[in-house]
């Protein structure tokens, strides 16, 4: 509901701390939190920013497994 209604940093918290608790929840679910994330950053942020702040945040190997991941298609 909060991307619904673009409450972009709420529903960031949210997700961070999802993504915060990788080690106690499942990997698929740390991977839809952290693909949450390059939604967010991509819909909150100018187009280049959103890619540093990516690039940043998210492991080139974790950019990988979101890509690879393919219940989310």
């Amino acid at each position: 509901l909060l991307l619904d209604k673009g409450e972009y940093l709420e529903a960031l918290t949210i997700v961070n701390q999802i993504a915060s608790a990788k080690n106690d929840v499942s990997d698929k679910v740390y991977l839809r939190a952290l693909s949450q994330k390059v939604f967010i950053f991509m819909m909150s942020l100018p187009f280049e920013e959103a890619k540093e702040t990516i690039l940043k945040e998210i492991s080139h190997q974790e950019r990988r497994d979101i890509s690879n991941d393919a219940s989310m298609v």
